[in-house]
């Protein structure tokens, strides 16, 4: 019933006595979105039931994000005295704006897909259950021309860092 719950917050407890696996963590879920987020092929997170903590730095890795019906989100890390990286911060930021951003991270409270969508947290938003729309939508992206479809991926990530050209798009 759940995308993905977050971080095993259990272990957060192994932290308090070793900066150094602290770090180590952080740089280990950093380096897997980043692989994520890098890949050439556009991703889809399709999220039905619980989306928390990591598990929403897990989707907004994704080029797009489907919420079912039965989704939930939450970024929780004010409830547990912890802070969330700052480039998941931004990549919220990003998608859903500066106030709603700091309402879902200060609030802690948990959303349905409904609301997700309407702030612009995910894309799309099926209340019947998001199988469709995904398998739909990853047929048609199968459609495309790969080579096409990676330029287009890299000039989409360009453009969310505020970068309208690289002086590469006319050579590829």
């Amino acid at each position: 019933g759940a995308f993905c719950s977050g971080a095993d917050i259990h272990s957060f407890d192994a932290f308090k006595g070793d900066p150094t696996a602290r770090t180590e963590f952080r740089l280990a879920i950093r380096k897997a979105l980043a692989r994520l987020r890098d890949l050439p092929i556009p991703t889809i997170a399709w999220v039905e039931g619980a989306c928390y903590g990591a598990g929403v730095a897990l989707a907004m890795a994704c080029d797009i994000r489907i919420a079912g019906g039965g989704a939930r989100f939450a970024i929780t890390p004010a409830k547990l005295g912890i802070s969330y990286p700052q480039e998941d911060v931004h990549r919220l930021v990003g998608l859903v704006g500066r106030g709603r951003a700091a309402w879902l991270l200060f609030g802690a409270q948990t959303i349905d897909g409904e609301e997700a969508h309407r702030i612009g947290l995910v894309e799309a938003y099926h209340a019947g259950g998001a199988r469709e729309a995904v398998d739909a939508l990853a047929a048609a992206i199968l459609g495309n021309d790969p080579a096409s479809l990676q330029t287009l991926k890299r000039g989409v990530r360009l453009a969310a860092r505020g970068l309208p050209d690289d002086g590469e798009q006319g050579r590829q």
